[in-house]
């Protein structure tokens, strides 16, 4: 089984950028713009969480030269892309940013399958990121995969990101409740990743 992040998510953002706002609520999610450098306006960045939820916040960077390109292309009157290939929805660029750094994390921590016997999936954790996040002190910075690195906010929020910063994805559970990181990426999973069809 193979996962990938819903491409419509990109959809989203372009209505953000379409209507000229910081942010939008779509269906039961929250698409937060943010300006970056107050030097360059064409350095932004965007946010994705759930509301009513604080298991997943997902966080990424689009290079200045596409926010250029996607505010060039909006139609001053009618509010919309005058090219539909020139989009978020259509670069696949960022699409494949986004689902590499995202699927990268979930993989990462889980195994996530389907168990024929039991004709349902299953998620647990992968053996060796229990290794990695042996002795992991909060607020210590640790690399997981090849240009990946975890730090421990707290003892339930764990952030997930690149070198550069232009990827973070924000994990968070209820120890209270008897959540776990993978109640997180079960959110995370129900809510912006497919199954990809082959």
């Amino acid at each position: 089984m193979s996962l990938k992040l819903d491409r419509n998510v990109l959809q989203w953002f372009d209505y953000v950028f379409e209507n000229e706002e910081t942010s939008l609520r779509h269906y039961n999610f929250e698409c937060t713009l943010k300006e970056i450098s107050p030097t360059s306006l064409n350095k932004v960045a965007f946010i994705l969480e759930k509301n009513n939820s604080e298991y997943w916040k997902l966080y990424f960077e689009i290079p200045a030269e596409v926010t250029l390109k996607l505010r060039q292309n909006i139609h001053p009157l009618f509010r919309e892309y005058i090219y539909e290939q020139i989009s978020l929805y259509n670069d696949n660029q960022i699409y494949n940013f986004v689902n590499s750094n995202l699927l990268k994390v979930f993989n990462n921590i889980a195994i996530y399958q389907y168990n024929l016997l039991e004709n349902l999936y299953t998620i647990d954790f992968r053996k060796s990121f229990i290794e990695k996040c042996q002795y992991l002190l909060i607020g210590e910075k640790r690399l997981i995969d090849e240009d990946l690195y975890l730090k421990a906010k707290s003892k339930e929020v764990f952030d997930f990101f690149n070198s550069d910063g232009t990827f973070n994805l924000t994990l968070s559970f209820d120890i209270q409740k008897n959540e776990s990181l993978l109640d997180s990426l079960l959110e995370l999973r129900k809510s912006i990743i497919i199954n990809e069809r082959i």
